[in-house]
């Protein structure tokens, strides 16, 4: 983390935007190019991070495919992703924060936009306490700005831009779904909780006592009957956990395939550029199954680098007797070797 890879691949898509740009876009019109660059502060918004050593962290892996014609002019793009980590929604390390959105919209965000979405500080919110709640580095606010901008560059209607910021103060809203211990295995939704929790409903377009039904009691079947079993605080809590990871899944799911609806590559398109952007290694004081799978692709796509640069590219080297310092690398694939061979 924060060796510069999502920078480099801003730079290689801001030349790439260059030299195949369009000189004249017909009546004002937005060009291309300008929507492919545009991505990246909303990508960023939704997908990036401050850590101990970054300020913009990417937390997902994404390639990005740029289509040109034959003259070379940029003709669209599309953008997958990967390993999106969202344990960091609902817990940070000390010095790490959660997705740039949700300061975005507390600190940016209108007065009024924040009374129609329920929020008002980053203080209130248990999803944003854990790790570091404000960052000296970070100009919220004016992120905010950006990001809205881009996002209506990249033809985001207004009622999408008020239906993704609604949802992802729902996600904060979750969060605050706090619980009560009736028992060693039950437990019940505080009123306090309730509150918030029918905040995030009502955007959802869920029934509030249903999900905190849900999120206390669990429904099992068997080939005969169906019947309810209470859950314990431990399982209450991680149920509304993984509850508010999965909307915020879809949320970015949903920001990424707009943006290919905006950028996607027309058929006049003859050749790609691809370019990956994978992130940074992380060790957290805990480290979840999705870490070691995070981690995991990470090294992989780093074989996959050291192999083609450093090995590949050494080995000609050698062959054309060149002179040159021997490029010494950190080499990992004993690990890869344990984790593939079990």
């Amino acid at each position: 983390s924060g060796a510069g890879k999502t920078e480099s691949t801003k730079i290689a898509m801001q030349y790439l935007a260059d030299v195949g740009g369009h000189q004249q876009s017909s009546g004002g019109a937005v060009r291309i190019e300008q929507q492919v660059l545009a991505s990246n502060p909303v990508l960023e918004a939704f997908g990036n991070a401050t850590t101990p050593l970054n300020n913009n962290s990417s937390r997902f892996g994404k390639y990005i495919e740029i289509g040109f014609d034959h003259n070379g002019m940029v003709m669209g793009a599309s953008i997958r992703t990967y390993l999106l980590e969202k344990s960091r929604i609902v817990f940070q390390d000390k010095g790490h924060r959660t997705f740039h959105v949700f300061y975005q919209i507390l600190r940016g965000a209108s007065d009024a936009d924040r009374e129609r979405w329920g929020i008002s500080n980053s203080d209130t919110f248990k999803y944003l306490c854990n790790g570091t709640a404000a960052s000296q580095n970070v100009d919220d606010a004016t992120m905010f700005g950006e990001t809205l901008e881009s996002m209506k560059l990249m033809q985001f209607s207004e009622e999408d831009i008020e239906s993704v910021f609604k949802v992802a103060a729902a996600v904060l809203h979750i969060g605050n779904a706090d619980f009560q211990k009736l028992s060693e295995d039950q437990c019940e939704v505080l009123s306090g909780g309730m509150k918030h929790l029918r905040a995030a409903c009502a955007t959802l377009g869920l029934d509030a006592d249903a999900l905190a039904e849900a999120l206390t009691k669990k429904t099992i079947t068997t080939p005969t009957e169906s019947f309810q079993k209470p859950r314990s605080m431990e399982e209450g809590t991680d149920v509304r956990d993984a509850f508010a990871k999965a909307v915020y899944q879809r949320l970015f799911a949903f920001v990424v395939r707009r943006i290919n609806e905006c950028i996607s590559v027309h058929e006049t398109s003859v050749s790609t550029i691809g370019i990956l952007d994978i992130f940074g290694f992380e060790h957290f004081r805990v480290n979840s199954f999705e870490q070691l799978c995070i981690n995991y692709t990470n090294e992989t796509l780093q074989q996959q680098f050291n192999d083609h640069i450093f090995r590949e590219e050494q080995k000609e080297y050698q062959k054309e007797r060149i002179q040159w310092d021997f490029v010494d690398f950190e080499d990992n694939q004993h690990v890869l070797d344990a984790i593939d061979k079990r």
